[in-house]
């Protein structure tokens, strides 16, 4: 992944969680994911991540429970994935 498409990412979710967005991320590295958590969480937000493979049917669907879970919805799903070659 591309340094600046992962700095966008990361702004995203955090500026959403500074406006009182609750925000659950999944990507398949779970160290960036809870690096991210950890600041929004620091910051006074409210965040939650899932290790996740967006390819996988089941991987979204346990996201997407993650979030209704944790939090009792899901409002808005945001897919930022990509291709790397």
């Amino acid at each position: 992944m591309q340094v600046k498409s992962l700095l966008s990412q990361v702004r995203a979710a955090e500026l959403l969680a500074a406006i009182g967005a609750k925000v659950v991320l999944g990507a398949r590295r779970s160290d960036h994911l809870a690096r991210i958590v950890y600041q929004i969480q620091q910051n006074g937000g409210e965040a939650a991540f899932l290790a996740v493979d967006v390819t996988r049917r089941g991987d979204r669907t346990e996201l997407k429970a993650l979030a209704v879970e944790r939090f009792g919805k899901l409002d808005v799903m945001i897919n930022n994935a990509g291709i790397s070659r």
